[in-house]
């Protein structure tokens, strides 16, 4: 396996799903923080970082959706999850144990993806950013100014 183009700390979650593979269909703070999710502990001198990497990318995203939301300036979907493979976040979601913060996300995403919870509007946005915000407080509790 190389490790430039499939590293070891993105491809050996218990699932076998790599994680470009998800984070490729996803906008880029929500992939980034996913990313830095998937190798947790995985990638050697950065344990410490990746948690807050993940917090960073989550904290942007939710402030990006709640700025949608006071500007209205917003297509009708918050994600376009067309090419988003749900097997395959299916697949991940069954091999993370419940309640980690890749967990929490990737439920989210799939039942977006599957039409099961509101993927447009105002509400679901701010329901993604609480989501956001509140993951982000667990893997980073007292981020960096």
């Amino acid at each position: 396996m190389s490790e430039i183009h499939h590293p070891k700390h993105y491809n050996d979650h218990p699932s076998g799903v790599e994680a470009i593979l998800i984070c490729e269909h996803l906008p880029f703070n929500l992939g980034s923080a996913i990313k830095y999710l998937f190798r947790v502990g995985k990638k050697t001198g950065e344990e410490n970082k990746d948690p807050k990497k993940a917090a960073w990318y989550l904290r942007r995203e939710a402030e990006r959706l709640r700025e949608e939301v006071r500007k209205h300036d917003y297509d009708n979907i918050i994600y376009n999850f067309d090419l988003l493979n749900p097997g395959l976040v299916a697949d991940v979601i069954a091999h993370e144990p419940p309640g980690t913060c890749l967990s929490h996300i990737l439920h989210r995403v799939y039942n977006m993806r599957m039409g099961d919870l509101e993927n447009s509007g105002d509400h679901a946005r701010r329901g993604l950013a609480v989501l956001f915000d509140t993951l982000a407080a667990e893997l980073d509790p007292k981020p960096e100014p």
